[in-house]
């Protein structure tokens, strides 16, 4: 929900090169999230355990990263990583793809780029939930 808000806002903004991206995120090798297929033989959407960031021309944005890395239900792995790295105020985390790799140990490996009316969807019911 957070990368579709953010996807959602760049574009009302006229950054229509935004792109909202799904998949998994692997650290140091492991998989955090994404590791079920997207678009496999998932009884629904919420069965998906994927990830989602943003794509920004060559740069990845991910909004969720350090939130849920210090939120309470977070994976071990990605906690453990994280809190060294990152300060719990940190909202954004923006990095080329080999950049996150080499720097940061975070593979993030594209599965899915939703469609505009994909984008839509989401962005419109993140802010009715949100309202």
């Amino acid at each position: 929900m957070m990368s579709a808000l953010y996807t959602g806002r760049l574009r009302h903004l006229g950054h229509t090169s935004a792109t909202l991206v799904g998949g998994a995120l692997l650290i140091t090798g492991s998989p955090v999230f994404g590791y079920a297929p997207v678009g496999g033989r998932l009884k629904t959407d919420l069965d998906w355990d994927g990830h989602a960031w943003v794509r920004f021309g060559e740069y990845i944005a991910d909004v969720s990263l350090v939130t849920t890395a210090y939120s309470p239900g977070a994976p071990k792995l990605l906690a453990s990583h994280i809190a060294p790295r990152m300060k719990p105020t940190q909202r954004l985390y923006i990095a080329t793809p080999d950049a996150a790799r080499r720097n940061d140990q975070l593979d993030y490996q594209p599965q899915r780029i939703f469609t505009d009316a994909e984008l839509d969807q989401l962005y419109r019911g993140a802010l009715t939930f949100l309202s």
